[in-house]
């Protein structure tokens, strides 16, 4: 029991990059987490994961034009997020269907 707990926490005391990794992992959850209750209690859980999807085009693309390059990946998938929330806004505004029919379209 002693050795499975010293695998299991031995690479976050050896190496700084896993510490680097669970603090990142820590601070998200605590920045997510409220985020999904408050889209939990406005009926709006799915929205989170339709945005989540709609990034994954810009990252791609960014990825396929300038290889492996963490800025460009990032500022592709900001660009899709925005231009999704943003289309999504103005048609739910003209009142089309509701916000979450059309979410569900990408």
């Amino acid at each position: 029991m002693n050795t499975m707990i010293a695998d299991f926490f031995g690479p976050f005391t050896e190496n700084q990059f896993m510490q680097l990794a669970l603090a990142a992992c820590c601070l998200m959850s605590l920045s997510a987490a409220p985020l999904g209750v408050f889209l939990s209690f406005k009926r709006m859980s799915l929205t989170g994961d339709a945005l989540g999807h709609a990034l994954l085009p810009g990252a791609a693309t960014g990825y396929l034009i300038f290889g492996l390059n963490v800025s460009a990946m990032t500022l592709g998938g900001l660009f899709t997020g925005l231009l999704i929330a943003f289309a999504s806004s103005f048609l739910s505004f003209r009142k089309v269907p509701p916000i979450q029919a059309l979410l569900h379209f990408t």
